[in-house]
């Protein structure tokens, strides 16, 4: 009988080409003459097949090559890999073993990587590939993932769940529909919409693919988009990727961030960040090459500030944005090739060819500075080159409709923001329309290197020469407006927000 059962082939039904399952102890072996094909091994009964040792209590063995162990089934293979359940069909033919458990007793295979358990596995032995379909649970070091499905490639450590992945520890949480899992390292890669959220509630990540390491908490991430809340800052892009706790983030495609006290938002094609608070961190931000440009809007500081340009780079409390920059805030509306913002201390700086809009007038010179602080416009200073230009809406253009003011420094001053007094300093120019009468409009025009003007609202009340006898003041009849043009005279309406 112990030759029948070692017989390759003929009457043992096996093929020449099958690998051979060998019998290497057994305590008895019988047949049944009421069960045809079929013989019992009985009592510490041990196979050998490939590499791998099976150990139980009793097995069957069929006449077409198979085997079904029985009672406490370990099987064990060249690299530690255990294998522990209630039965075991072992099929030649196929290279694989199928292993049964019992209600409160699963399968269990252990090896370097942890514990995994099943209901039913089947383990491939050339291959060294486990699998299950009836649900699983993979244990390792504190953290646990069950899955509906899985695969497990014993030579390499990747486990691939699938179906209502959960995978628990003390410090995050990962949902997925599908996903790979290398325990050894910690390693995920995201297959299907996935979400990862930390204990402490600092970490929310919605993706539809990715890979993350888990001890390392770096990795990229994709979708449409990917959604990443870190602290109170949230970002969404076509990718992101995170360089660890404390590496940079960079995103690419659709990026939109946003705090969630919603104070800022900015959006571009691209970004990265160091690590740290959106006000001080390191970054930048930039725009579609053919498509939209980079935004920020924020209004930590009580008043909202609108800026976009081609790059915004931000590092410590200064923001810049160049080129060809844009913004507005508290009633003022900007344009220039680089723009500086000083968020400690509210300050704009507009440099290369600036132009400024606020309530009707234009302002253009060599750089102009302006403070935004306590929720509007509260000064500027236009430097090089500097003309003021403000519409008089009662008379046409031809008729001298423009009060205007030049020089080489002009600083404004602003009360509940509205303008109240300017400084003019170097070559000091002012043409004013009085336009009391429409039908007999005056232009009043001063001279001097030096001057002061007091307004109300938009109504000029006090001109003041303050260089002495040098100053003049000449008035004219506004008969033809093109006469009357300080030097550098400008003029055209603010443009369209994007």
């Amino acid at each position: 009988m112990l030759i029948a059962l070692m017989a390759p082939a003929g009457a043992a039904g096996q093929t020449a080409s099958r690998t051979r399952v060998r019998l290497l102890s057994a305590g008895s072996i019988a047949r049944d003459p009421s069960v045809s094909g079929v013989q019992r091994l009985l009592n510490g009964v041990a196979l050998g097949y490939r590499d791998a040792v099976l150990h139980c209590d009793s097995a069957w063995r069929y006449d077409d090559g198979r085997f079904e162990a029985m009672g406490r089934v370990v099987l064990t293979d060249r690299g530690g890999m255990v294998l522990r359940a209630s039965r075991m069909l072992l099929d030649p033919a196929g290279d694989a073993v199928t292993a049964t458990g019992r209600p409160g007793l699963p399968v269990t295979l252990r090896d370097r990587t942890g514990e995994l358990e099943a209901p039913v596995l089947r383990y491939d032995t050339e291959a060294r590939i486990a699998t299950y379909s009836s649900g699983g649970t993979l244990k390792r070091e504190g953290r646990t993932v069950r899955s509906r499905t899985g695969r497990y490639d014993v030579e390499s450590g990747w486990l691939q769940l699938g179906g209502a992945v959960r995978m628990t520890s003390a410090d995050e949480t990962v949902t997925s529909d599908s996903l790979l899992y290398r325990a050894s390292d910690g390693t995920v890669r995201f297959l299907a919409p996935t979400r990862v959220t930390t204990a402490d509630g600092r970490f929310d990540l919605t993706c539809s693919r990715g890979a993350w390491g888990l001890d390392r908490e770096a990795g990229w991430f994709g979708g449409s988009p990917a959604r990443m809340r870190r602290d109170g800052e949230v970002l969404e892009a076509d990718s992101v990727a995170i360089g660890g706790p404390d590496g940079p983030v960079e995103a690419v495609g659709s990026v939109c961030a946003w705090d969630t006290a919603g104070t800022w938002r900015t959006k571009g094609a691209r970004m990265w960040r160091e690590a740290g608070e959106a006000e001080t961190a390191v970054g930048w931000v930039v725009g579609a090459p053919e498509g939209p440009r980079a935004h920020l809007v924020n209004s930590s500081d009580g008043d909202t500030l609108w800026v976009s340009a081609d790059t915004l780079a931000t590092g410590g409390e200064v923001l810049r944005a160049y080129p060809a920059a844009r913004a507005r805030v508290s009633g003022m509306d900007a344009r220039c090739d680089t723009l500086v913002w000083s968020t400690a201390d509210s300050i704009l700086h507009l440099l290369g060819t600036p132009r400024v809009w606020f309530d009707g007038r234009l302002l253009v010179a060599d750089s102009v500075t302006a403070v935004t602080a306590g929720g509007g416009l509260s000064g500027f200073e236009a430097v090089g080159h500097a003309v003021l230009v403000g519409c008089v809406a009662e008379l046409p253009d031809s008729l001298g409709g423009f009060d205007q003011i030049a020089g080489r420094r002009i600083e404004g001053d602003f009360i509940a923001g509205e303008l109240v007094h300017l400084r003019v300093t170097g070559n000091s120019e002012a043409v004013v329309v009085d336009a009391d009468d429409p039908s007999a409009p005056s232009v009043n025009r001063a001279t001097g290197s030096r001057m002061r003007l007091d307004f109300a609202g938009r109504t000029l009340t006090q001109v003041a020469l303050l260089d002495g006898p040098g100053g003049r003041w000449d008035q004219h009849p506004a008969t033809d407006g093109l006469a009357f043009r300080v030097t550098g005279f400008q003029w055209e309406p603010a443009p369209e927000w994007e």
